[in-house]
């Protein structure tokens, strides 16, 4: 960039240092919502670049980088240079198919499940059936396709998008992940954690597990389990009890298309305990405020 700043680029972070100011920070590009390219900037007063003869407006070398706590403005030597620093800068902040590449909402969860779970939390808590039935094929996958995109551009409106396709889109999503939600790694161990007999031991050795989950999933897993908790306590209605919540999202957050795991009732049957308790105990597991410091009980 120019001279009075620098920029440095890795994996999904944005380092930046303002050498006038002593300012430096870091840009998580994951929570990046857009990238705008000097053709896209409002700018347009003259100026002449240093080390060149030629004059340019700052249009042709100014960009922004929009996240949802701040906008950053930055400025390129060249027009060439910026756009150079757009492209890396779009690329690194695309989506890819693991939950470490997501783009993530100003709380630290994937944009896709949030826009998704507000929707239902507006419209569909009562709706009979809710994640139980499925929406339309072709709508879920163009929906799917449009979070995969840009989902930060992705706006949900329920005279275009029907309840059960933005539920069924968030099960695809969650279903899809390489890694599943729970980790494959520690499947193993929530599984023998569903063994334990004595209830209290079983939700320290829960939490224990929960813990070790990488943040961005630690963060998703106690907003999904929030969201299907409200759920549930609407089952008069929605008729979508913990147990029923549970049998869907058990193999949803602890299987995955490419790790399917073998046809064994008595497997899915812990999957479906494990996903019920957090569901149940997710205010103790997950600490959040003006939980008890014991477990509660059975």
């Amino acid at each position: 960039l120019n001279r009075s700043s620098a920029l440095s680029l890795r994996n999904k972070e944005l380092k930046y240092h303002k050498m006038e100011a002593e300012e430096s920070g870091i840009v998580n590009l994951r929570k990046v919502s857009d990238v705008k390219t000097p053709e896209e900037t409002s700018r347009r007063r003259t100026a002449t670049l240093v080390g060149r003869q030629t004059k340019v407006t700052d249009a042709q070398v100014s960009f922004q980088i929009v996240t949802p706590e701040r906008t950053y403005y930055l400025r390129a030597q060249t027009p060439e240079d910026a756009e150079v620093w757009c492209s890396l800068l779009k690329e690194a902040a695309g989506t890819g198919a693991q939950l470490s590449d997501q783009r993530l909402s100003s709380s630290g969860i994937p944009v896709i499940v949030e826009k998704c779970v507000t929707f239902v939390e507006a419209h569909g808590t009562t709706v009979e059936g809710i994640y139980r039935h499925s929406g339309t094929k072709s709508s879920v996958e163009r929906l799917v396709q449009a979070f995969e995109q840009d989902a930060s551009s992705v706006v949900l409106d329920l005279s275009v998008n029907a309840i059960h396709d933005a539920t069924s889109c968030l099960k695809a999503f969650l279903r899809r992940l390489p890694d599943p939600l729970l980790s494959a790694a520690l499947l193993p161990s929530f599984i023998d954690a569903a063994r334990i007999d004595d209830h209290d031991m079983k939700l320290f050795q829960l939490q224990a597990l929960i813990s070790q989950l990488p943040a961005v999933n630690w963060e998703t897993l106690k907003y999904l389990m929030i969201h299907l908790s409200r759920i549930a306590d609407k089952s008069d209605e929605n008729k979508m009890t913990v147990q029923n919540l549970s049998v869907i999202f058990g193999p949803t957050l602890m299987t995955t298309e490419s790790l399917e795991a073998p046809d064994d009732f008595s497997a899915a049957n812990l999957k479906w305990a494990v996903v019920g308790d957090m569901i149940r105990y997710h205010r103790w597991l997950f600490q959040v405020s003006g939980s008890p410091v014991r477990p509660p009980g059975a």
